[in-house]
């Protein structure tokens, strides 16, 4: 643990200094990249842009741009776009460290102000496809209230839900359940467990459980954006479940451990 915990200590460093080696990209651009994230708004949508492209030339690290609602209604995950408009710096405070930890895990460097795109097509990214086609599904089964609840209770998403109603349900002390983390990997966890019991799964050998149950919780971990506590939770699920296979007693703090040595490597 120790040896992983400086790793991860200097990783977070050299992160830092990729993060803020940006400033000769900032003006006036040509930018291309594809959609990882969209989140909508009243007056705006934002976007999460990934392999970028500005002016033409490949750079490091994420761009979030801010569209008018209007003009991006049917912008979709994984469309290839091309903006235009001024690139701005995240901000950030390295000297004090002020700054998001969640645009740092996630490289995100510019920020930019367009008031329409162009879509140049669509990339091939099975997650992001899946998730878009999960949330396809639940707009066109449900009203549209119940459906953004859902898409929040899923994915962590919580955007698309009336202001008010968001309120209430922190006012209630319960908008934990809308942030992705051991709850819902528990769950999903018990609920592959429950069909390996229950059905004639039950006859599949250990090895061929365990592959089904780790792919279908890194598949959800994918798909809700590989965060730090999905991660963590499912280490944590896995190292139990394989524990019980094996016939071993299950020791929490191993798996802890195991947990925090995993996001020390990935997302110092």
């Amino acid at each position: 643990m120790g040896v992983f915990f400086f790793l991860g200590f200097f990783g977070f460093f050299l992160q830092m200094e990729r993060f803020t080696a940006r400033e000769e990209w900032l003006g006036e651009r040509y930018v291309s990249g594809y959609v990882v994230e969209i989140r909508r708004y009243d007056s705006n949508v934002v976007l999460l842009l990934d392999d970028l492209k500005l002016d033409g030339k490949r750079v490091d690290g994420k761009l979030i741009a801010y569209l008018p609602t209007a003009s991006a209604e049917n912008v979709a995950l994984c469309d290839e776009i091309f903006l235009e408009g001024k690139v701005r710096e995240k901000e950030i405070n390295t000297e004090e460290f002020y700054f998001s930890a969640k645009d740092l895990r996630k490289d995100v460097r510019f920020m930019l102000q367009a008031q329409e795109y162009t879509k140049r097509g669509r990339r091939f990214d099975p997650l992001l496809l899946f998730r878009a086609r999960v949330e396809e599904s639940i707009g066109a089964g449900m009203d549209e209230i119940p459906a953004e609840v859902t898409k929040a209770l899923i994915f962590g998403e919580t955007s698309g839900i009336e202001e008010g109603l968001y309120e209430n349900v922190r006012r209630g002390g319960v908008a934990h359940i809308f942030a992705v983390s051991g709850l819902h990997v528990g769950a999903l966890f018990a609920f592959c467990l429950l069909l390996l019991k229950k059905t004639s799964l039950k006859s599949l050998g250990k090895p061929i459980k365990f592959i089904m149950v780790a792919t279908l919780l890194f598949l959800y971990a994918g798909v809700c954006g590989f965060s730090s506590s999905v991660i963590r939770a499912t280490v944590i699920c896995l190292v139990g479940y394989a524990s019980t296979l094996a016939l071993i007693k299950t020791d929490f703090l191993e798996a802890l451990g195991l947990s925090a040595i995993c996001l020390l490597l990935f997302t110092p």
